[in-house]
């Protein structure tokens, strides 16, 4: 059996559907909920010839009250030109009611009237006694009527049940359009508001950071600080052992100095925060410590204290003292770092002696200490686990492996090698975007006079 013709109807001859595509195209890409307004309003004017077109808001009201934000007649003369939409500039306008409009919004649901004959209305007066009938729409808001749309017609029964039915769905859609538009700005105005406090918290954890590394004497020492956002949970320092900021810069050629590199758990200004205030109580030893692990038992004691939430510290510090060239390190829960013993060929080892926990979790860390003397030409590489744990657009990871090879390979200086691993890292991850804080500095024993 042979399926009967089809028959396409020629809509040529209809002038409503391409201005009513033509509007949905433009409210797409409106910039504003004023400018979608004034596409609909002019869209209808242009498909069902003049209208007045009301709009009334009674958001917050009793029953009866309104405030009317857009008066446009049939002839195009703006009685009312459109308020904002924010609720200050509404409720910037009168509040009136009784008339027709307010009996007709006492009560829920669209209306529809013909043979109108409105003389002496208590809001509009005589303006609105050449129109013969009209539909008023209310528009909802989370299932709450918060404004109505009125359109008159001067022909006594000018609008039809269809029309009505129509607007209904068109005027909703419109409404919901412009909900989203404004919900839209505000998580803008939010976002920035955000963005701002997120860049003085990354701007306050930089400048928390050495801003030149001094000069330690037998040592060269390089660094780099990459966040994962703009702020980052990764933290650095070198500074003479003992002394106050404001002494630092007086430091004497016996002193001893603490290398120290951390992370704190989480990423973004949550983790940010936990940098610095592991920055403030490092900075705020009492005397002059004995050894790194008393300082990593303080700091935990600290952190400990306030409590987290869940979040920790890991931690490595160690003690240089250009007397001796002894260089004494504590971990609590950091990745160890790698010591290149000699020159470039050399295997890396990792310094992984002691240990202890994460600094915050429990009220001791027990890092222990463990002393090496550094030889000329040896290098140490510190670094977070945002280095080793960065992976590229299939999932392998960067890995210890691999950075323990650039670092036997390499053959340059301390500020080199630490180019060349982040020139690595950048390759190695490709496309995607970084895990986490990525942080290096690298030590190195200069040669003896």
């Amino acid at each position: 059996m042979r399926p009967s013709p089809m028959k396409f109807v020629d809509l040529a001859a209809n002038r409503h559907i391409p201005i009513l595509l033509e509007m949905i195209r433009a409210i797409t890409s409106a910039a504003s909920p004023r400018e979608t307004l004034e596409l609909f309003v002019a869209a209808m004017r242009k498909a069902y010839g003049g209208r007045c077109y009301i709009h009334v808001s009674v958001a917050d009201l009793p029953p009866g009250h309104f405030r009317v934000t857009r008066w446009l007649d049939r002839s195009g003369v703006e009685h009312v030109p459109p308020a904002a939409f924010d609720s200050v500039s509404i409720a910037r306008v009168p509040i009136v009611s009784g008339g027709l409009v307010g009996e007709l919004i006492s009560t829920p649901g669209p209306k529809l009237l013909h043979e109108l004959a409105i003389r002496d209305d208590a809001a509009f007066g005589d303006r609105l006694s050449g129109y013969g009938s009209l539909m008023a729409i209310p528009l909802l808001e989370q299932g709450r009527i918060t404004s109505w749309v009125l359109l008159l017609e001067p022909d006594a029964h000018g609008i039809s049940m269809d029309d009505l039915e129509d607007a209904i769905v068109q005027a909703n859609l419109l409404a919901l359009a412009i909900d989203h538009q404004l919900i839209a700005a505000r998580l803008r105005i939010a976002q920035a508001e955000i963005d701002r406090e997120v860049e003085q918290i990354a701007e306050i954890q930089r400048a928390l950071l050495p801003t030149t590394l001094p000069n330690v004497p037998g040592l060269t020492i390089a660094a780099s600080y990459r966040t994962f956002d703009r702020a980052g949970g990764d933290y650095y320092d070198v500074y003479p052992v003992g002394r106050s900021r404001a002494e630092r810069v007086a430091a004497a050629a016996d002193d001893r100095w603490a290398i120290m590199i951390a992370d704190a758990s989480g990423h973004g200004p949550s983790a940010a925060v936990v940098a610095a205030m592991v920055n403030a109580i490092l900075h705020t030893f009492p005397t002059e410590p004995r050894g790194p692990s008393e300082v990593l038992e303080y700091l935990n004691r600290h952190l400990h204290d306030r409590g987290f939430g869940g979040a920790f510290v890991t931690a490595f510090l160690a003690f240089y003292d250009p007397a001796d060239r002894s260089f004494t390190f504590a971990n609590a829960g950091h990745n160890p770092p790698l010591l290149r013993p000699n020159g470039v060929g050399a295997a890396p080892v990792l310094l992984e002696e002691v240990g202890g926990l994460p600094l915050g979790i429990e009220e001791r860390v027990d890092s222990g200490e463990h002393t090496i003397r550094l030889e000329p030409g040896q290098t140490i590489v510190l670094y977070t686990d945002g280095v080793v744990d960065e992976r590229c657009i299939d999932q392998t990871a960067f890995g210890l492996e691999r950075l323990s090879r650039l670092v036997e390979r390499f053959d340059g200086t301390v500020g080199e090698l630490v180019d060349h691993i982040n020139e690595q890292l950048v390759a190695h991850q490709g496309p995607t975007l970084p895990e986490d804080d990525q942080t290096l500095v690298v030590v190195r024993m200069m040669p003896a006079r």
